[in-house]
């Protein structure tokens, strides 16, 4: 057996040393009678994995843990700490930015019309002053469909509800649009 690209590769050989060559893995164990190969699949060996980012139309939305279905947009996971300038005397480069409080943008949920009106329920109960405030969480998954990222909102209601642009012309989705006040979103 030769192994010519093997012996390019390895500058030395230790007892228990590990070398990858390509997609295959090659064991040198040393003793002193002879010199073993070993040759395992990449798969035995653990490598640094480079981390993807994850695609953004992989999500669902659940709603004091039910799925609400159809979603096909959400915008305003959105963060923003107030600052306040303190000028310090002396200090002529810079002016201090001191944090303050956080607002929370309203959350929007955008889907496709059907028979199920949960949503649009919901918003008549605000209207009407009868209406309870809901949890829920918004998660991003990976290809196999893990959960990866949950974004959990509390104290939910709907302040706007949109309705479709109805068009002769068109054959476009009907959609729906709902906007969401809350206390809060925690990574969870």
């Amino acid at each position: 057996m030769r192994f010519p690209k093997l012996i390019a590769i390895l500058v030395e050989i230790r007892k228990g040393a590990f070398w990858r060559l390509n997609n295959i893995f090659v064991a040198c164990f040393a003793s002193s009678q002879f010199v073993k190969f070993f040759l395992l699949e990449k798969k035995l060996m653990t490598t640094a994995k480079k981390p993807y980012p994850y695609t953004s139309f992989r999500f669902r939305v659940e709603i004091e843990g039910i799925t609400v279905a159809q979603i096909s947009d959400v915008t305003g996971l959105q963060l923003e700490t107030e600052t306040e300038p303190y000028e310090e005397g002396g200090v002529n480069d810079f002016v201090h930015q001191l944090p303050k409080r956080t607002k929370y943008q309203h959350i929007t949920l955008k889907r496709g019309i059907t028979d199920l009106d949960q949503m649009w329920r919901w918003h008549q109960d605000v209207v009407s002053g009868k209406f309870k405030r809901k949890n829920g969480s918004i998660i991003l998954m990976d290809v196999a469909g893990d959960d990866k990222w949950r974004w959990n909102f509390v104290q939910a209601y709907p302040v706007k509800w949109t309705g479709p642009d109805l068009k002769a012309d068109s054959n476009t989705v009907a959609f729906e649009t709902v906007e969401l006040a809350h206390h809060g979103i925690k990574k969870g």
